[in-house]
């Protein structure tokens, strides 16, 4: 492990471990033949033979506590915070005072835990998600990712993330606060959310215009190395994030990447965040990029031939 200077102290110290990984394909499985080959068992049996392989390298984290299956407090507990982290923000926006501009995710016809749009806001657009208060009969086995949860983890994974800089970095988007949403009747937009008891909860985001989700048309080699480098700051922040999916990482055209969507995160100092647990997510997110997507663009698929 590592130290890198950023923004401010960390819970952590930044993984470097990532920076071990190869600059290019191994020759052995990517010369052309090789290709055409994986190609061909792909296009019949629809296996990538790369996925198996180490194409670039072995995993870094693999033999990292490699004998541990479950935490050992002595070992990977971290410290206590030595000040307490600054809550979100609270803000005061009225219905009234945004304008929708776009549906980003949920379930916009009927009943969901949370939405996301795309809204203007004083001239400006933003990303607001926005969370139903109370829990539904239906969420009763949801694992604590109903309503309240969400908002509760994505509240508290976006003040350790604004404290210890990773916002003001660029390694998530900039968090501006949340606020009650006291829904207007004629929001129409906002209908899912129309006949709640309780006004919902809402957290304002930045929007990255020139963003595009990260997916195995635009990963390259650099944006995976980049996305290894967020992922090391929001674990630096005590993040740890539990959703790693490319569908939750924003790729600009500069190659950044941008980590979204912690409605599912444990944020330090919850107990179940910890160094091993935090190595387990390193180790699975390597593995997406270098050892799924890499080696299926290697071999020329398109977004339409992936399930991620």
């Amino acid at each position: 492990m590592a130290t890198m200077a950023f923004h401010c102290q960390h819970v952590v110290m930044v993984d470097d471990q990532f920076l071990n990984t190869r600059h290019s394909p191994d020759s052995h499985f990517a010369n052309p033949a090789a290709l055409a080959a994986a190609r061909r068992q792909w296009a019949q049996t629809r296996d990538n033979p790369l996925n198996n392989v180490p194409v670039f390298g072995q995993n870094p984290y693999r033999n990292v506590w490699k004998g541990y299956k479950r935490p050992d407090p002595r070992v990977h507990s971290l410290p206590g915070p030595s000040e307490p982290i600054p809550e979100l923000p609270e803000l005061q926006v009225q219905c009234s005072e945004l304008t929708w501009l776009e549906n980003l995710g949920g379930d916009f016809e009927g009943e969901h835990n949370s939405c996301v749009y795309k809204v203007l806001y004083r001239g400006r657009a933003y990303v607001l998600k926005v969370y139903r208060r109370y829990p539904r009969a239906e969420d009763e086995w949801s694992n604590g990712v109903d309503g309240p949860s969400r908002f509760d983890n994505e509240r508290k994974a976006y003040a350790n993330l604004i404290h210890f800089g990773v916002c003001a970095d660029g390694f998530a988007p900039r968090c501006f606060g949340w606020f009650s949403l006291h829904v207007d009747p004629k929001a129409k937009w906002l209908s899912p959310f129309a006949n709640d008891p309780e006004p919902p909860n809402a957290i304002l985001l930045e929007f990255l215009p020139e963003s595009e989700q990260m997916n195995v048309r635009n990963i390259t080699y650099e944006v995976a190395q980049n996305a290894m480098l967020a992922l090391a700051r929001v674990h630096a922040a005590g993040v740890l994030h539990r959703d790693i999916n490319p569908r939750n990482h924003l790729v600009l055209p500069e190659g950044r990447v941008v980590i979204i969507d912690f409605d599912t995160a444990l944020s330090w100092p919850d107990k179940r965040v910890n160094r091993l647990e935090l190595k387990w997510e390193s180790e699975s997110a390597w593995n997406l990029y270098f050892q799924l997507m890499l080696p299926d663009k290697l071999i020329g698929l398109d977004t339409s031939q992936t399930a991620y």
